[in-house]
């Protein structure tokens, strides 16, 4: 209070952009402005990227093309509408929703025409993804009677728990490009984990990658031979790292993010050589 009737304050406002990146060739920023833009999400094409913005108040899903740069709102609700992710054909969009009162899976057309509840979780559903056949969306359960990691069919039926508890932490999932596997986040001591489990059944494979970020969301690289993830060194801002599944080479950090500012989430492109990534 600095007077009868002022107040002095301070006003502090968050703002991400995106940023595609593609190592040794360039970068340019995709959308970047006051808004908070996060959770990029490439099309099976790699000819546009979904992301989820607060743009226009409330937090919807809007596209981008990469070449022209038009953008396409694909939400518009009064809930909040993110975690986007498209089947392999482009032809559907999932995301999550707390539409009608908590955040549950829906899925939509790609262009976000005749959405339609997936789940029926009555809780926390949220962070899909979608198995290489589109028979699967897996998902993280928060909280109520279905913590963990689960699969569903795009059409509501056949809900089953691949991994039934991770501590009440949201496991983040994300489907291998040949819909067999799932890499997943768990928390350990002091730090997050990276596991790998089958999606038939939720057995572990011999994975297992220590990170200093609260909720990494490993990405496969296309091939599938490797996984993408964020990590930092002590102190440092947060990149990307690269790891094989097999044999014992270590992690590596990627060039090319150097400089940026903590990243907090990206995607792969389809090609495997560029990055989007929110910032």
């Amino acid at each position: 209070i600095v007077g009868r009737g002022r107040v002095l304050v301070g006003s502090e406002t968050q703002r991400q952009g995106i940023r595609e990146i593609a190592p040794g060739l360039g970068d340019r920023w995709l959308v970047r402005g006051l808004a908070i833009e996060r959770q990029p999400r490439y099309s099976p094409d790699g000819k546009s990227v979904a992301f989820t913005s607060n743009r226009a108040g409330g937090l919807d899903i809007w596209d981008i093309s990469l070449a022209t740069g038009a953008l396409r709102r694909l939400t518009d609700h009064s809930g909040d509408d993110w975690d986007p992710a498209y089947s392999r054909d482009g032809r559907s969009l999932v995301f999550s929703s707390n539409r009608t009162g908590h955040f549950e899976i829906w899925i939509s057309s790609a262009d976000g025409s005749n959405p339609k509840q997936v789940s029926a979780d009555g809780v926390d559903a949220e962070n899909p993804s979608v198995s290489a056949d589109g028979k699967w969306i897996v998902y993280s359960g928060f909280r109520g009677e279905r913590p963990g990691l689960w699969k569903v069919h795009p059409d509501g039926t056949g809900a089953t728990a691949i991994v039934p508890d991770t501590k009440n932490r949201l496991p983040v999932p994300e489907v291998s490009p040949d819909g067999s596997l799932v890499a997943i986040e768990v928390p350990g001591n002091g730090e997050m984990l990276i596991h790998i489990v089958r999606l038939a059944d939720g057995s572990p494979l011999p994975f297992e990658q220590p990170t200093r970020k609260v909720i990494p969301r490993p990405h496969w690289m296309p091939d599938g031979r490797s996984l993408v993830f964020m990590d930092r060194h002590p102190g440092g801002p947060i990149t990307l790292w690269t790891r094989p599944l097999e044999g014992q080479a270590p992690a590596r950090r990627l060039p090319g993010f150097e400089g940026l500012g903590s990243i907090e989430t990206f995607d792969v492109s389809p090609d495997g050589k560029r990055f989007a990534v929110s910032v």
